[in-house]
This record gives structure tokens, sequence and C-alpha cells, in this order.
């Protein structure tokens, strides 16, 4: 019974993110393929990136299991990570505005809105073994989006944590 849930919720989270699809169809022979569609932010969410390096900052650790385990808590909605380079996605409702928390260090934190295009990855991709990009924190329609300002803590957190120069770029 815990595999039909789970079932259902993939399947309830596909059909929400192809949603933001140009093509549908497309989409879902692009995850087919190569585990990756194109889909546009700005209408059913949008985006922060995050650099590797912040997100590890804020959770004091590189381990990928304690990263998940952290932007799971903090954040409480859905992100995946590209892993070369490394970046985090974290979803979040389409009226995020950009923050004034984020101007600093733009190269670590950045809004994707609008009609920004964005490799997604397929729902089932959750381990990132063998994969480029995988959702480290699975999207789950019941939880919604992530929390924005536990966006704004993470992001302070980790700028706290990164030596001066990374942040400033100097």
């Amino acid at each position: 019974m815990i595999g039909a849930a789970a079932g259902a919720n993939a399947q309830s989270a596909e059909t929400w993110l192809l949603r933001s699809a140009p093509e549908a169809d497309r989409a879902m022979l692009e995850w087919h393929r190569g585990g990756i569609a194109l889909l546009r932010c700005g209408q059913e969410f949008a985006a922060v990136r995050m650099a590797g390096a912040l997100v590890e900052a804020a959770v004091g650790s590189k381990d990928l299991a304690q990263a998940a385990a952290y932007l799971c808590g903090a954040l409480r909605g859905p992100v995946f990570m590209d892993l070369y380079p490394p970046r985090y996605y974290a979803l979040v409702p389409p009226s995020t505005a950009p923050r004034p928390e984020w101007r600093v260090g733009r190269q670590f934190v950045e809004l994707l809105g609008g009609d920004t295009f964005l490799g997604v990855p397929r729902v089932d991709r959750v381990q990132p073994e063998g994969v480029h990009s995988y959702w480290c924190v699975p999207v789950d329609r019941s939880r919604g989006l992530c929390s924005v300002t536990g966006l704004d803590q993470l992001v302070a957190r980790g700028r706290c944590r990164l030596p001066t120069r990374e942040v400033t770029g100097e």
C-alpha cells in the first residue's frame, strides 16, 4: 500500500511539473530519454539557484545526505541538485520576488522566474548515483513549495560561514 501511495504522489508531481512544459509530450520524451526536461519557470513555480558552496557552508558539510536532510527541514519543499557544477534549485511560488538578501554575491543565489527555462529531473530521480541531476528533496504536492523565509535563513547562514572573499568576490 505504501508503494501505491508513493506512486500516486509521483504521478501527481509529474502532472504538476508538466504544466510548465511548452509541450508536455516532448517533456515526457526528454525525461524518458535523458532524465531531464526543459520546463518554464514563472507559471507553476519559480526556482532559486544556489551555489553548492553556499549550501555546503550553511549545512556545515559536503555530505549530500546531510545537505538533503538540512534542506528538507529548512525549506520544507522540493529541491533538486545538479552535481556538475554543484548547484541546488529550490522551487518557490511563482510570485516570489528577488529578495534584498540575495543581491550581495549574486554568483551564489539567483531567482529564476519569468520565462526562464530550467532543466528539471524526472520525479523518480531521487539518488545522486549515476545521474547529473536529482531531487535531493523530492516533489511532494501535499507539502507545497519551498519556504522563502527558510531560503532567506539558509542564504544568511551560508554567507556567514563562507570566507569573506567568496561572498564579496574580492
